[in-house]
């Protein structure tokens, strides 16, 4: 029993409760900053992966392109994240492989934030069931890239001071654990 890596592969994703992490920075002193973690709901995401390359002298290692759209978590802030990315996956028996996910990801929330795309990092074993099946259990790291803005504060006596814009920066951070399972879309006769 030998696994072949599928040259496409779709992979469903259910992403468990965990939790975000929003960052403000002030540059006024009188403005704290904030640093809060919010709860985040469960969610499921949809992936396509196609293998650009395989060496024949190794086959150990394949690379693949892929593009993930998750559907929008329940949170203070209804939001999701879509990625799109690079992935080794590297054999390390004929029943388990390592893939690593490293790219870009955007940001789609209900509310209108400052920031929007960022990277991601995953890793995780995957666990061979058949030629087209495989579960995967990953641990993803998504860092949405602090952004500029301005925050317009209002006078604390109505009428007598004038309020001030005040240039801020925001950031979000979250990490997610997702439970997949991968279908080969494909497979050539001789891999």
């Amino acid at each position: 029993f030998v696994y072949a890596l599928p040259s496409s592969r779709l992979k469903t994703s259910l992403d468990f409760p965990s939790t975000y992490n929003l960052s403000k920075e002030y540059s006024d002193e009188f403005l704290m900053n904030e640093d809060s973690p919010h709860d985040i709901g469960e969610s499921f995401s949809l992936a396509f992966e196609q293998r650009v390359l395989k060496k024949k002298s190794d086959k150990k290692v394949s690379l693949y392109l892929g593009a993930e759209l998750m559907m929008g978590k329940s949170a203070d802030i209804i939001m999701a994240f879509h990625s799109a990315y690079i992935m080794p996956v590297i054999s390390l028996n004929e029943l388990i492989n390592l893939s690593i996910r490293f790219g870009y990801t955007k940001l789609s929330a209900d509310e209108n934030l400052p920031v929007s795309s960022g990277y991601m990092f995953s890793f995780g074993p995957e666990i061979i069931i058949s030629d087209k099946w495989a579960i995967h259990f990953s641990n993803t790291w998504y860092k949405i890239t602090d952004q500029d803005y301005i925050v317009s504060t209002e006078s604390p006596i109505p009428g007598m001071l004038e309020g001030e814009d005040i240039p801020a920066n925001m950031g979000l951070d979250y990490n997610k654990f997702a439970v997949s399972i991968i279908y080969g879309l494909d497979k050539k006769e001789g891999e």
